[in-house]
């Protein structure tokens, strides 16, 4: 999933997108006054992503080829940062280390994890509903041969997860590892797998129409004129329609932004810090929450701290280690080659 594009064959283009929402979750985060919006699209757009880089399993055994892949892409990383955060945090609060206790925190609360757990911990839940959407869309496309009958089953989930949502609001229902999110994050996921052909290379029309309605509806909402909140996460979807229209509009813009300025110096950044999503997405909290012991990390600083700590550390010592890749990167290449490739 980190590996360059020379590498995987996966166009550069998708690395400039990832950075970009990437850079949306670190600010997200940040307590910026702009956060609801940026809360619109950022992790529908992990979804759509990943939905255009899914491949069709074929036959049933490959369902649990499929499932062992994602589990070292994913679930190890999950565990070993999961693992570590939970040593630091416990030092910090108490200034020694139980074991003991360091094990079963981590195991009966930390583990479990969705949107009960928050603190260091807080985007652990987009770890395993992505690893779950990803298995539950590989099995309704084995299990449905008729794309009609998938694109049926993947809207029965999208009006269960809005009715789900109103129960939430006076109902607090425990489900480890936001499983039930699935319900609502297959359809972005979807987006992506069908729409493939569309986004692979969006036509100029589409590129800008789509820029055009984005920046249309942001400024609308930075101004208070469109009344309108969505939080993956916590299941919170209100609105049926522009649910699926918000989103998926600004996921458009960016893909046709990432296109449109693919070869433009800056988008190399973009590239590297869309290439580290993932650790960034696990380390940016805790190097922020430790920083502000310290420092006022207002928005700005802590975007910095959120974005360079955990991508120098990632190239600095994660890639360069087998061990690091295996456990803490879900990969399994040669240090190094990803930046030099970037590079020349």
């Amino acid at each position: 999933m980190f590996t360059a594009s020379v590498i995987t064959g996966r166009k550069d283009w998708l690395d400039v997108a990832k950075g970009i929402g990437i850079i949306a979750v670190v600010i997200g985060h940040s307590g910026s006054r702009e956060a609801d919006l940026l809360y619109w699209f950022h992790m529908p757009l992990f979804f759509i992503i990943s939905g255009f880089l899914f491949r069709p399993c074929g036959e049933w055994k490959n369902i649990l080829s499929l499932v062992n892949k994602k589990a070292r892409q994913l679930l190890i990383p999950y565990i070993s940062f999961l693992g570590l955060i939970v040593i630091v945090e416990f030092y910090l609060n108490n200034r020694y280390l139980n074991f003991q206790r360091i094990f079963e925190d981590f195991l009966y609360n930390l583990f479990p994890g969705g949107r009960f757990i928050g603190g260091f911990y807080t985007p652990f839940w987009f770890i395993t509903c992505l690893f779950v959407t990803q298995i539950a869309f590989a099995m309704i496309l084995k299990a449905f041969k008729d794309t009609k009958a998938q694109l049926l089953i993947i809207v029965l989930a999208y009006i269960l997860a809005h009715y789900e949502s109103g129960i939430l609001k006076t109902h607090n229902i425990m489900v480890p590892w936001d499983i039930d999110v699935t319900l609502l994050t297959l359809v972005y996921y979807s987006i992506g797998y069908y729409g493939k052909k569309i986004l692979d290379e969006i036509t100029p029309f589409i590129s800008y129409a789509s820029i055009a309605l984005a920046s249309s509806l942001i400024i609308c909402g930075w101004m208070g004129l469109i009344n309108y909140i969505i939080n993956v996460k916590y299941l919170t979807c209100d609105h049926m329609l522009l649910d699926l229209i918000i989103p998926t509009v600004i996921s458009v813009a960016i893909f046709s932004i990432s296109q449109l300025c693919s070869n433009l110096s800056f988008s190399k950044f973009l590239g590297i810090l869309g290439s580290y999503s993932l650790p960034i997405m696990y380390l940016h909290l805790p190097f922020n929450i430790i920083a502000h012991q310290y420092i006022n990390n207002g928005p700005f600083i802590f975007a910095m701290i959120g974005l360079l700590i955990p991508t120098t550390l990632s190239y600095c010592v994660l890639e360069r280690f087998r061990i690091t890749q295996l456990c803490l990167l879900g990969i399994n290449i040669q240090p190094h080659r990803r930046l030099k490739t970037i590079n020349t």
